[in-house]
């Protein structure tokens, strides 16, 4: 399943970054994981230089995935893929940061890791809804 889910993250930020963006910077990547949390919770102004975009949302059995895209200020496509996972059952919330698709090797561990972590059931909803962000993209 790991090796399934690490393939659709390839294509999937191959279809949706393409070529002509530098890649996600640390800062970016905190921002994504933890900053953006902080912002929502509090209601504060997204980080300046910084535009968040929705691209989609889907609902795979309870579990609600939202995917955002981070963008720098006068950048056409995300430098950063943000995906919101819930469970609107509990006060679950969780957000994971997809990186460029060439951003460096160690951001690109902790995000896999972060995916390793999740049971069969997180793992099916993100894996479902980011194949059809794939798809969208294609359009």
């Amino acid at each position: 399943m790991k090796h399934f889910v690490i393939g659709i993250f390839s294509i999937l930020t191959f279809t949706a970054y393409g070529q002509g963006i530098s890649p996600t910077t640390d800062i970016e990547y905190a921002y994504a994981t933890e900053g953006y949390r902080h912002t929502m919770e509090k209601g504060l102004d997204i980080k300046k230089g910084y535009t968040v975009k929705e691209i989609m949302k889907e609902v795979v059995s309870s579990r609600h995935v939202k995917f955002l895209g981070l963008y720098r200020d006068g950048e056409n496509k995300p430098c950063a893929t943000i995906i919101h996972y819930s469970r609107p059952s509990t006060t679950y919330v969780e957000y994971i940061c997809v990186p460029t698709y060439d951003a460096s090797e160690v951001m690109w561990s902790k995000t896999f890791k972060k995916f390793g972590s999740y049971g069969s059931d997180a793992l099916r909803a993100v894996t479902i809804s980011s194949l059809r962000l794939a798809t969208l993209n294609n359009q």
